[in-house]
């Protein structure tokens, strides 16, 4: 049995290299390079295997990392995303090594399965493990 967990947030974010001129990022990235960014109103599901007696755990740790992603631009908020392009895959990847941190500080015993991250509900990700 597989146990689902979803939340909502929002965070905002832009694209660019910071090796390339503006012109490069620019025509690479188009309406996704700009000054102050655009955002998205994500939503995560994380799904482990039956873990009924870490339940709580699991939701309060999902919790926690959506708490400190929900309402900030990720390029100025997180030093993983100073030089890293915040996509929705590397901001699934952020989240899972979040997640796997917080359940190892609460010495949770989890395996995550999937975890998959909606940028709107077209495009989405998942990591599986």
């Amino acid at each position: 049995m597989i146990c689902a967990f979803r939340y909502r947030f929002s965070a905002a974010h832009f694209y660019h290299q910071t090796s390339w001129s503006f012109a490069q990022n620019q025509e690479t990235f188009g309406k996704c390079f700009t000054e102050y960014g655009h955002g998205h109103d994500y939503i995560v599901d994380v799904m482990v295997e039956n873990q009924s007696s870490e339940i709580e755990v699991i939701d309060q740790a999902l919790k926690d990392v959506v708490s400190k992603i929900d309402h900030q631009h990720l390029n100025f908020v997180f030093a993983e995303f100073k030089e890293r392009v915040p996509t929705t895959e590397n901001l699934a990847q952020f989240i899972l090594k979040e997640m796997k941190s917080v359940l190892e500080n609460k010495k949770a015993e989890v395996q995550i399965k999937h975890l998959r991250l909606f940028e709107n509900p077209s495009i989405w990700v998942e990591l599986s493990q």
